[in-house]
């Protein structure tokens, strides 16, 4: 111990398991702000790294403590200045550590100091912290989380695991991946050999693995589906590995929707096959289209013969429809109207054109709102144009056909003139002409052919009367 200026109170700290370290305050100017070691004990320079202290200014000792440990200078020569004990805890930056002081004045503007290292205190207080918070995350993870040792024995793991797998945690800790009652099974059903279950490749290899899919069976016997990804523990980058960590997701009811989805995709797919409406869809970023074969086929094409763009959609469009359909489709992308409807012509591989009916609208949007992808449908309606053209000829030939009646009823009323007849027999009497001129106007307007002869009752009164004087009519 180096002594100076002795206090007889510091004599019972020289062999105290602490630090112990007896000073004066410095005056600076109106305030002190330094302070002198007069006495320190054998701890002081263990717990500090300082040697050689007794006699110097702290602020010689320790360069910049002003700056990076302010608080200490001023808890430390508060003591000093007021004579009031003092008892603090600072993370003391010159030697790094933890310390907790208890600080007293024995006489007016020196203070004696104790401390003693919390460092470890403090080390495991925020390991039990940042174990804490592990656990939390582990537990809050979806994830399912194994820990393997060495010998590839589970030794840890996460609730997800337990819930995934449906085993308890004493029921996972303990077991291996030898274990046959896990019944693995790779992606294609076939069995997988515990040798190469991921932890166990990256135990061996010390490799880590991605995105391993696999099946397990629980304990009811119903399949789990995986991806499991396994990582390498080291306590040093060229150490082999003394643990390794699997962490896994639950694919079961994944797999099942991507199995739903291929079988609807290939009945979707079978359907518009054998329709004679053709498919399209246009992810238009990339400006990528997907043409059904009985598309291709309407066209004259097969799938092979048409580009994958819309630029071959759009050049096949009669000129005269093009502006029309093409306004009608940007109306749709830009979310003006909800669906594309439009009857247009184009043109077959042969050159003639054909009448289709396009049905469409936006299956896609980013978070934006800009159109990503654009499906519909497209059926041959040439023959009902057809139909709807024979149709609008035979109704303009009626047309014609009435036109013409009404104009031959037109002439029918144009006749004048007065017809006589008989108020007693109601037929016309004979003379000035009149029974030719309605022949002849009759036969004119008509295919009717008139016959000349005597009815029954006229035939009997002209055979009555004496030859010579019979008239026509009465």
């Amino acid at each position: 111990m180096q002594t100076s200026e002795n206090d007889p109170s510091f004599v019972g700290l020289v062999h105290a398991q602490c630090g112990a370290a007896h000073c004066k305050i410095l005056p600076d100017g109106s305030s002190p702000n330094d302070y002198e070691y007069l006495e320190v004990n054998p701890l002081f320079e263990k717990l500090t790294g300082l040697k050689d202290v007794v006699g110097k200014r702290v602020s010689e000792v320790v360069p910049g403590i002003r700056e990076r440990d302010g608080e200490l200078l001023e808890n430390l020569i508060g003591v000093a200045a007021t004579g009031e004990p003092k008892s603090f805890e600072l993370y003391v930056q010159f030697c790094k550590q933890w310390l907790s002081f208890s600080a007293y004045s024995p006489r007016p503007g020196h203070f004696i100091s104790t401390f003693q290292s919390t460092t470890d205190q403090h080390l495991a207080a925020e390991l039990a912290h940042s174990e804490q918070q592990i656990r939390s995350v582990l537990s809050a993870m979806g994830e399912g989380l194994i820990v393997h040792d060495q010998d590839g024995t589970i030794i840890n793991c996460n609730p997800a695991a337990e819930r995934i797998l449906g085993l308890t945690r004493s029921q996972l800790e303990g077991r291996t991946p030898m274990d046959p009652s896990w019944r693995a099974i790779r992606d294609d059903g076939t069995p997988f050999p515990a040798s190469e279950l991921p932890a166990m490749v990256t135990l061996r290899t010390g490799q880590p693995l991605t995105s391993v899919i696999m099946g397990v069976r629980r304990p009811d016997d119903s399949l789990a589906w995986l991806s499991v990804t396994s990582r390498p523990l080291r306590h040093s980058p060229e150490a082999a590995p003394y643990a390794v960590v699997a962490t896994f997701s639950d694919i079961t009811a994944l797999r099942e929707a991507k199995k739903d989805l291929a079988e609807l995709s290939a009945q979707l797919t079978f359907v518009l096959d054998g329709s004679t409406d053709g498919f399209f869809d246009w992810e238009i970023p990339t400006d990528r289209v997907v043409h059904s074969a009985s598309w291709a086929a309407m066209l004259g094409y097969s799938l092979e013969e048409l580009q994958p763009s819309s630029s071959e959609w759009k050049q096949r469009i009669h000129p005269d429809d093009r502006n029309r359909v093409l306004a009608a489709t940007e109306a749709v992308l830009r979310g003006e109207k909800q669906v594309f409807d439009c009857e247009y012509r184009i043109r077959h591989k042969e050159g003639h054109w054909l009448w289709v009916r396009s049905k469409a609208k936006v299956a896609q949007r980013d978070a934006g709102g800009a159109a990503i992808r654009f499906a519909g449908v497209v059926g041959n309606i040439s023959q009902r144009k057809l139909s709807e053209l024979l149709l609008l000829s035979s109704l303009d030939q009626n047309v014609k056909l009435v036109n013409e009646l009404h104009a031959s009823l037109e002439h029918v009323r144009t006749l004048t003139g007065l017809l006589p007849i008989c108020m007693y027999c109601k037929r016309v009497r004979a003379g000035e002409n009149y029974w030719q001129e309605v022949a002849d106007y009759i036969s004119a307007h008509s295919d009717l052919l008139f016959s000349h002869g005597l009815c029954p009752e006229c035939r009997n009164q002209v055979q009555a009367k004496p030859a010579g004087n019979q008239p026509l009519s009465k």
